[in-house]
Formats: structure tokens, C-alpha cells, sequence
């Protein structure tokens, strides 16, 4: 029989300093982006900024195809992205 593996806490992998930025920054921020999204040619009829800002910076993907694969207007991607920067740095400690 397979042993179970157990989930680790976020703070045993991330270490104390990026579980701050996480939990002070990244979570506020996630939750307020999660409710705000743009118009979409493709169901369900819209897409929350952070899928946007999730296929940029994770997934290395243009603007431009963004646009095209979600089929927003051209331009949609990089205004939410630049958007949301400025949103999440609102949450940034100094």
C-alpha cells in the first residue's frame, strides 16, 4: 500500500520573510482581485484578474495572446495586469 504524504504548511516551505509577503500581500490582495473581472468572448462570459495576471507572470504568456486566447479586446490583458501591479502594491510593506 502507497504511504500518504502529508501537505506541508505553507510556512515550513516558504520560510518566514515570503510567508509574510504571502500572507500580508499576496492573500489581501488575491481576494479583492478575485472579485473584479473583464468581459469575455468565451464562457462563462467573463475572466477574474487574476487568471489574467496568473497566465502573464506564471505562465510566461504575451498580452497579446491572452487577448486571443480568452478573446478580450486587444489591449484587456496588459491594462489588467498594470492594474493589478498597482492594486497588490498598495498591500506591499516597506
Amino acid at each position: 500500500m502507497a504511504k500518504r504524504t502529508k501537505a506541508l504548511d505553507p510556512f515550513m516551505v516558504m520560510g518566514e520573510n515570503l510567508y509574510r509577503v504571502w500572507r500580508d500581500s499576496y492573500c489581501p490582495w488575491y481576494a479583492k482581485a478575485w472579485q473584479r473581472s473583464v468581459e469575455a468572448k468565451i464562457a462563462p462570459g467573463y475572466i477574474h484578474h487574476p487568471t489574467i495576471v496568473f497566465n502573464i507572470i506564471v505562465n510566461d504568456l504575451q498580452t497579446s495572446q491572452i487577448d486571443r486566447v480568452f478573446q478580450l479586446k486587444p489591449g484587456t490583458a496588459i491594462k489588467t495586469l498594470r492594474n493589478e501591479l498597482d492594486e497588490f502594491n498598495q498591500y506591499r510593506r516597506e
